[in-house]
């Protein structure tokens, strides 16, 4: 399997893993959602809703497949996508941690862009 299918399957399954849990952290009324656009190329899991009087909206994770390239455009999860990229086959030069500044990506493991 090359590495763009082993990826996208990847973030697939993360997604998924990620709408099973309970992020209600004791409320009700937050829940788990997640988004998989394949023609886009854009996978995201999220929690929104209502903890009392306090709204919750917080990404968990968003990346972009753009051209050859998995791009980590936010990640609060406890290992890191990447590292979930990495173990499922994709070079740490077709990952990029868009999180980053530009100018702060040279001294990472990944892609600068």
């Amino acid at each position: 399997m090359d590495y763009m299918t082993a990826g996208r399957e990847t973030l697939r399954t993360l997604v998924e893993r990620f709408e099973r849990i309970d992020h209600r952290h004791g409320s009700p009324h937050v829940f788990s959602a997640g988004v998989v656009d394949e023609g886009r190329g854009i996978y995201m899991a999220l929690s929104h809703g209502w903890d009392g009087k306090e709204r919750v909206k917080s990404i968990q994770f968003f990346v972009r497949v753009v051209g050859d390239k998995f791009r980590v455009e936010e990640d609060w999860t406890k290992d890191g996508v990447a590292t979930d990229l990495l173990e499922a086959g994709v070079p740490n030069n077709k990952i990029v941690l868009a999180f980053h500044h530009p100018s702060m990506r040279e001294y990472t493991e990944f892609a600068v862009a």
